[in-house]
């Protein structure tokens, strides 16, 4: 799905945004980690609950809340990564099973599974993917057809504001139809506005193409 130059600038300042809370969170587990001993606990997960109650001891306030915030905003993050075809899930190492990064790097149990540097090169991944569709996007504004097809396809981004899901709309038969329902809308519309017929309206269209 082509994404619009404007959602381009917003997912880029959300994940930019994100990525530091994100590095200032792995900071302060990193330096909590240092006053941990690798061999005291018996396993990783004892190991990182201790580092996360140091965590909460050196910097109460805001570990806390960065924790509670990157929670709530990582189903948002996913859901853009996959928007941009950045794969941010891997196994668990369950069979058949796969997980979030971001939540497994929240996640106690299965911290150990992912290395900080993984969470970070997930963010450059998502802002390299974002960057290339934005000029992609930009470039697109100025292509009539472009512009054309985004007007069409505003209902669909209507719906998809409402929580549906509008890529299997749009990869199925109701996307095309979608967009010629809105097509006769606008050509009915704009014809009875400026008072010629749909026709003669399409034709003059078609000229200013030549």
């Amino acid at each position: 799905m082509k994404i619009p130059f404007i959602i381009t600038l917003l997912d880029k300042f959300f994940v930019e945004k994100q990525y530091s809370k994100w590095r200032r969170f792995l900071e302060i587990e990193a330096a909590a980690a240092i006053t941990i001993p690798e061999t005291r606990f018996g396993g990783p997960e004892g190991r990182q609950k201790a580092v996360q109650a140091a965590a909460k001891e050196q910097s109460p306030d805001v570990y806390t809340d960065l924790r509670k915030l990157l929670s709530r905003r990582r189903i948002r993050l996913d859901d853009i990564a996959g928007k941009y075809g950045v794969p941010s899930f891997m196994s668990s190492g369950r069979p058949n099973d796969s997980q979030s990064i971001l939540d497994m790097a929240l996640h106690t149990r299965m911290y150990h599974l992912v290395d900080e540097q993984e969470v970070l090169e997930l963010f450059e991944r998502i802002l390299g993917a974002i960057e290339a569709e934005r000029t992609a996007a930009f470039w697109r504004m100025f292509n009539p057809f472009s512009v054309i097809y985004f007007v069409l396809g505003l209902p669909l981004r209507l719906l998809g504001a409402t929580g549906v899901n509008i890529d299997k709309i749009e990869s199925s038969l109701w996307g095309p139809v979608f967009r010629w329902c809105t097509a006769i809308v606008v050509i009915t519309f704009a014809s009875k506005l400026w008072g010629v017929s749909p026709i003669d309206l399409l034709n003059n269209f078609v000229s200013l193409m030549d």
